[in-house]
């Protein structure tokens, strides 16, 4: 586990983040601060990569963190969450401990989109670097051959703004997508996310044949820094209702039952409306 601290008084109330959209699990503490290049707001940040021990170490390891930073849990103030997309066990596990703090504590809670979070963290960097304003794609992995794609636009202050919903894509009908909307935009591509880190051969073959202009970011950009996860929660809708999910492709568990109910002697069809009737009652 990484932890780092802004050397700052602790606000009276933090605005607590969780993120388990991927691999690894991050937390961040502090107060929200609409631009995301600044650290001011930053109180603490940790991340840990556990695929298997997350359930039981997330809770446990954030309370341990507030410990050695001397900082209460009453006082949080609001749980922000990414909501997705992503894996379907780490944003389960992310939402289910949020809300749990969060009826614990009587504070309110919002989600926060991954993709929004990566583009915003992006575009900050390349409009502080005087980058110009390529259109962001954000590309997820997603499974084999299988990638979760969002365009953004930067505006002049360096906001990224979604062209449309996150869609779920075979790696070349990725490329065909996002060639054809770069091309119709008249600017170069700028990739990044754990999608281009694992297709980057892929992405750049179909996208030099069709003649988009496009650089991919570096690996950094694949997962979201805490500055931005705490700026991402400065226009966030907070309630005291459940976070809902944003899931863009089904459990790989629910999608494989038919075979697996198969291989178990059972019989698909009837799995199938077991879990059916298990999860809607």
């Amino acid at each position: 586990m990484k932890t780092q601290r802004n050397e700052t008084s602790a606000p009276q109330e933090i605005t607590l983040v969780l993120n388990a959209a991927e691999g690894r699990l991050q937390v961040a503490a502090g107060n929200a601060c609409a631009d995301c290049t600044q650290q001011a707001g930053l109180l603490f940040s940790f991340e840990m990569t556990v695929p298997r021990q997350g359930t039981e170490i997330l809770a446990p390891a954030i309370q341990d963190a507030m410990k050695r930073m001397r900082v209460s849990m009453q006082q949080i103030g609001r749980i922000a969450v990414v909501n997705g997309p992503g894996g379907f066990t780490g944003l389960r596990l992310a939402l289910s401990t949020a809300l749990g703090m969060a009826r614990a504590l009587n504070v309110p809670c919002a989600g926060v989109s991954y993709t929004a979070a990566l583009a915003a963290d992006a575009a900050a960097v390349l409009h502080a670097a005087d980058c110009g304003s390529p259109l962001l794609w954000a590309v997820l992995h997603a499974r084999r051959d299988q990638v979760m794609v969002q365009g953004f636009r930067p505006d002049n202050t360096g906001t990224a703004v979604p062209l449309h919903p996150v869609t779920t894509f075979g790696v070349a009908d990725a490329c065909s997508h996002m060639a054809a909307v770069t091309q119709s935009c008249g600017c170069k591509a700028c990739l990044f996310g754990s999608g281009v880190q694992r297709n980057a051969d892929a992405i750049c073959r179909h996208l030099t044949a069709a003649g988009i202009s496009h650089s991919l970011l570096p690996a950094r950009f694949s997962h979201v820094r805490p500055e931005a996860l705490l700026a991402a929660t400065a226009d966030a809708v907070w309630s005291h209702e459940p976070v809902e999910p944003e899931y863009v492709r089904g459990c790989d568990a629910e999608e494989n039952l038919p075979r697996m109910a198969a291989a178990r002697g059972m019989q698909p069809e009837k799995a199938v409306e077991a879990l059916h009737r298990l999860t809607t009652s």
